[in-house]
C-alpha cells in the first residue's frame, strides 16, 4: 500500500505539478487551479492523455487500496485471536 501511495505521488509530482506551473496562472492545493486559457487546456491532447492516466491510476489505487485494508483487518484479526488463546 505505501509502495502505491509513493508511486502515485511521485507520478502526481512528475506529470501534473509541471503542467500546473506551466499552464496555470494561479491555483491553491485541494481548493482551485485557475488555467491561463481554459479552452486550449482541456482541448489540448497532451492534457487529454493525463487526465485519462491520472483516472486510471488512481481507479488502480483505489483497488489495491481496498484489498490492502482487507488483508490488514484479516491479519489483526489472526493476531487479535492468537493473543488470547
Amino acid at each position: 500500500m505505501y509502495e502505491s501511495l509513493t508511486d502515485l505521488l511521485n507520478s502526481f509530482n512528475n506529470d501534473w505539478i509541471p503542467v500546473v506551473k506551466q499552464e496555470f496562472s494561479d491555483f491553491k492545493w485541494t481548493e482551485y487551479c485557475t488555467p491561463l486559457d481554459s479552452e486550449k487546456f482541456f482541448q489540448k491532447p497532451s492534457s487529454i492523455v493525463l487526465f485519462k492516466l491520472y483516472k486510471d491510476n488512481r481507479a488502480g489505487f483505489v483497488r489495491k487500496a481496498g484489498y490492502s485494508l482487507e488483508k490488514i483487518s484479516e491479519i489483526r484479526g489472526l493476531i487479535k485471536n492468537n493473543l488470547h488463546d
